[in-house]
């Protein structure tokens, strides 16, 4: 009892009483700073059929990532007159958005949302009525991607922009009165069917040698995604590849120096690249629904005399069934395009010298960090190949320190 009072009534020292001041300063002067790095999303909910109104009963949700870790989901009523706001939101360079809403069973979702040093941001969320009579769809392009899986079968890759006219979202379903409206042929013997793109594996009908899409189609072009394995006979394959609806250009890519192609009805292009594949190139414009395109596959990896004694099971097709998908399904997100050429030497030279500059620029100002940061996103926006090859000079060289 005599200790606690002798503490108590003791005097605090000089030095302490400065120390505790210096602390009180230190956090008063965080919070401005702290406040400084939240900012607000303000967005507004439109419906995008003509004479359809907003309903008020909408909720949206705001999904975010912080770098690695994902934020928590957070949720905003939508106003009478169709806004939403979300704020006191991290708005490092490291964060992104992107708002959602439900409507009539169909998810709608923003393009992704940063702040790039602003303090507020605006964006829009379109809504649309949907329908279920068929609108007029059509194929704005049909691209396929050939390429050597092992030295039995060869992966691929088909990539299909679908024209959805109109101002209703278009709800296919499943028929036995008529045939679905988007049906896409794959070649006798594929197997290991993936979705990467547009639809997921519960929104597919799977009948005779192809399946059925019946996932909603937005306005616009929605593009649609799919990999799949084709099973290669003493090394080579014929097939014949259909489109089913009108196309405005249909584009075949076959990995260069692996796979040997000759396809018929299709004008060959000049050679470019896919993701950092390098690939031969066929074309065919204003191609009409029910066109047949008759395609011839070699593969060149495996000698000749070894590919004419050989023989495969339908064991070996089970066993390798998992890989191809998963590795075009990569290159379609690294790649988002059809296909570009590839990036000029100057081009990846400038991206490798600006990721040299940023790994090396933690002692330089904001705006200077800033500036190459938006130089290097531009390059790559203009050219996706560069990504690629920077993901491959880390994979061969380590991370940069």
């Amino acid at each position: 009892m005599g200790l606690v009072a002798r503490r108590v009534g003791r005097r605090t020292p000089p030095r302490l009483l400065a120390v505790a001041a210096l602390a009180v300063a230190l956090v008063i002067a965080w919070q401005p700073a702290a406040a400084q790095n939240l900012g607000a999303i303000r967005g507004t909910v439109m419906n995008g059929t003509a004479g359809a109104a907003v309903p008020a009963d909408l909720v949206v949700a705001l999904v975010g990532r912080r770098g690695p870790d994902a934020l928590p989901t957070l949720t905003a009523g939508v106003n009478e007159d169709g806004t939403f706001v979300f704020t006191d939101l991290p708005r490092t360079a490291d964060a992104a958005y992107f708002a959602h809403v439900d409507y009539q069973g169909v998810s709608y979702a923003t393009d992704g949302i940063s702040f790039d040093g602003r303090t507020e941001v605006e964006t829009t969320l379109t809504i649309y009525e949907s329908t279920g009579q068929n609108p007029g769809i059509a194929l704005e392009s049909v691209s396929r991607l050939l390429r050597h899986q092992t030295a039995d079968a060869i992966a691929i890759l088909d990539v299909i922009d679908v024209l959805v006219p109109g101002d209703r979202t278009f709800l296919p379903t499943a028929s036995t009165a008529a045939p679905p409206p988007l049906r896409f042929a794959v070649p006798e013997g594929a197997f290991g069917l993936q979705p990467v793109s547009g639809f997921g594996a519960d929104e597919l009908v799977i009948g005779g040698p192809g399946f059925a899409v019946l996932a909603p189609l937005r306005p616009g072009v929605t593009t649609i995604a799919y990999s799949y394995q084709l099973r290669l006979i003493d090394g080579s394959a014929s097939f014949d590849w259909l489109i089913g609806l009108p196309a405005g250009v249909v584009r075949l890519l076959s990995e260069q120096d692996v796979l040997v192609t000759n396809p018929e009805g299709l004008a060959p292009q000049a050679a470019t690249s896919f993701a950092g594949i390098a690939v031969d190139r066929w074309e065919a414009r204003d191609v009409a629904a029910r066109t047949t395109f008759a395609i011839e596959i070699a593969d060149t990896t495996l000698p000749g005399i070894v590919r004419a004694i050989r023989s495969t099971t339908a064991d070996r097709w089970a066993l390798i069934a998992a890989g191809g998908g998963l590795v075009l399904s990569l290159i379609f997100a690294a790649h988002r395009r059809v296909w570009r050429p590839r990036p000029a030497p100057d081009d990846l030279a400038r991206a490798r010298q600006l990721l040299k500059s940023l790994h090396g620029s933690n002692q330089g100002s904001e705006p200077e960090h800033a500036a190459l940061r938006d130089e290097l996103v531009e390059l790559i926006e203009r050219r996706p190949d560069i990504a690629v090859e920077l993901r491959r000079d880390q994979a061969t060289q380590g991370p940069a320190p």
